[in-house]
């Protein structure tokens, strides 16, 4: 498991695992609501339970779309990840584009302890389990966060009003060997240096929540 820091610089008894969301049914509706309050206002014809019930769809087996939730050692839940076949269905150029990491989010209080790279490590290891070789997403204000983690700029757009860096991600596919599914336990030694980067809001759009780091 993966210590987190309350600084950057000390260290809580606290520490993280990601897990399947699919394995934690009952925290579909709080990683839903988390969801709806961070991005609900850019789907006016959406709804809270519209939300919820595609996050409850994401698959429970080895295929995406698929979400990953970070657990503290008691069980409660201080972020989430997903793999989607597509999120930017506006734009007729990324439709070629895929898979594309969304839903990143960390609850506020556990913001800036090392809970995203947590999440975004596992996203590659559970791409490279399912034997992608490449994932996408779009950022407002990330970009530097997810360069620090090996992201690569594909080009600058504007995407529902708002100028968006589109970003890429060459996986390994020996990055992992465990089989899809497996539990993920990180060790301080699999995270970057500390400190951590402070992630400001806005990571991704529509379907992805924001605040990651």
């Amino acid at each position: 498991m993966t210590p987190i820091r309350p600084d950057g610089h000390g260290s809580m008894e606290a520490r993280v695992r990601i897990e399947r969301l699919s394995e934690h049914p009952q925290l579909v509706e709080v990683v839903g609501r988390w969801h709806w309050d961070e991005w609900g206002h850019e789907d006016p014809d959406g709804s809270l339970a519209e939300w919820t019930s595609r996050l409850r769809e994401h698959a429970p087996d080895a295929a995406i779309p698929l979400t990953l939730v970070a657990l503290s050692s008691n069980g409660t839940p201080l972020g989430s990840v997903s793999i989607v076949d597509q999120d930017m269905p506006e734009r007729p150029e990324s439709r070629a584009l895929g898979p594309w990491v969304g839903g990143t989010y960390v609850v506020p209080e556990a913001r800036n302890r090392g809970v995203g790279v947590a999440l975004m490590r596992a996203v590659e290891r559970t791409a490279a389990a399912l034997r992608v070789d490449r994932l996408y997403l779009h950022t407002s204000t990330a970009k530097v966060f997810y360069e620090r983690l090996g992201w690569e700029v594909l080009m600058e757009d504007f995407y529902r009003g708002e100028r968006v860096t589109i970003m890429v991600r060459e996986i390994p596919l020996s990055v992992s060997s465990w089989r899809v599914g497996v539990r993920i336990w990180y060790h301080q030694s699999s995270l970057p240096n500390r400190p951590v980067l402070p992630l400001p809001r806005g990571v991704a759009k529509a379907s992805e929540p924001r605040s990651l780091s």
